[in-house]
């Protein structure tokens, strides 16, 4: 039997309290009435993914830190109602990731970096936007009428089929056409984003934290704790120490360090690094106005979801309307993929989300920063 400590359980007054300190100004230039509806809708969608993902909160103290975490999320989402959100979660060792790369580049570039986090480090091989990332990898741009070919749909027909959330059998079958579709699709999902140099390009996101599939979802990759490709490649501990090494490694020679500064101090700087049982939330706010320069609607394994993206904006407006209603499907996991390069302009905001206490995160920083410090000491030397 699922049991799940529900967030209706809690004081009202508390409730209202935490939104007063939280919530932006532009939720409070709503009225009371649209408010509430914004407040009930978002922490009922909460709610269900808790059930859906059968979720056991240890007590009223979790139940508490975890209303706040899910309150700020939203309340910055309020705060940028003139963007695009994108959520996406990470296993809380990029923690460890963000906070080094955040202060290794605030160093090197002499400045600091605001309302940023960094989700991969700068370099020259990333694609510049979606135009760039097709061109050097046209297999992911996949046409509607490949997928109607797939579907054994018209083009036209291709929105309906995926409201209808209609499914190809995959038992066997003798008919050709279905099994020239099999060999199709074969073929289309020759690379995938699970391949680490299209993962280096590419960062899976949903529009918001309140939907849940699992190992699927921002929502699960949060509660689980575990990088979905961290589930698939590795299953110990120390594997992912490994893992995590050897992006920092990439890291910093992509920023043109010597291993011979910064190799002696890699491990020291994962090992104090702090953790907790769930992962981090990254909130990423795009412009709205060339969106597609940022992202592309996607279907699992990161293809073009060239049927939904061709109407990109409508996707996003209707996707706001609909998580305000009773009956939002929460397990409708819209997915999109963000061209990692793309994100090293002025215009995105990026904020970091997790239950690390702030003590922990402080201490973590000072030392990151004293470590950064000898290593390019060490590098003029």
């Amino acid at each position: 039997m699922k049991k799940v400590i529900m967030f209706k359980n809690f004081n009202l007054i508390l409730l209202k309290t935490v939104l007063i300190l939280n919530l932006s100004s532009s939720l409070f230039a709503l009225n009371l009435k649209d408010q509430t509806i914004l407040l009930n809708a978002y922490i009922h969608n909460i709610e269900r993914c808790l059930i859906e993902s059968d979720c056991t909160l240890k007590n009223l103290h979790e139940e508490e830190k975890l209303l706040k975490f899910f309150i700020n999320i939203r309340a910055k989402e309020l705060e940028y109602l003139d963007k695009y959100q994108v959520i996406t979660a990470q296993d809380s060792y990029f923690f460890a990731y963000q906070v080094i790369a955040k202060e290794l580049y605030q160093r090197l570039q002499k400045k600091n970096v605001t309302d940023f986090e960094y989700l991969r480090a700068p370099h020259e091989s990333l694609a510049k936007n979606r135009e760039d990332f097709f061109k050097q990898y046209p297999s992911f741009n996949v046409s509607k009428e490949t997928w109607a070919q797939i579907a054994g749909v018209p083009v036209e027909n291709l929105l309906d089929f995926l409201e209808q959330n209609e499914q190809d059998d995959d038992s066997e079958s003798d008919d050709e056409d279905e099994k020239t579709n099999k060999q199709l699709v074969e073929q289309i999902y020759a690379i995938t984003d699970t391949c680490p140099e299209i993962s280096r390009q590419l960062i899976a996101g949903n529009l918001s934290i309140e939907t849940y599939a699992p190992a699927d979802s921002a929502f699960d990759v949060f509660m689980d704790g575990i990088g979905i490709v961290t589930s698939q490649d590795t299953n110990s501990e120390e594997a992912y120490f490994e893992k995590l090494k050897s992006h920092l490694i990439e890291m910093f020679d992509h920023a043109g360090l010597s291993r011979a500064s910064y190799a002696p101090y890699l491990d020291g700087l994962i090992q104090v690094a702090p953790k907790t049982q769930q992962g981090i939330i990254t909130q990423i706010f795009l412009p709205k106005n060339h969106i597609e320069d940022f992202l592309y609607i996607a279907f699992p394994f990161g293809l073009l979801n060239s049927i939904e993206d061709e109407i990109i904006h409508q996707v996003f407006a209707t996707f706001q309307s609909n998580r305000l209603k009773p009956n939002f499907n929460i397990n409708k996991n819209l997915q999109v993929r963000i061209i990692a390069g793309s994100l090293f302009n002025d215009e995105v905001k990026i904020f970091r989300h997790t239950l690390i206490p702030q003590t922990e995160q402080d201490a973590y920083l000072q030392y990151v920063e004293n470590t950064i410090e000898q290593i390019l000491l060490h590098e003029e030397m």
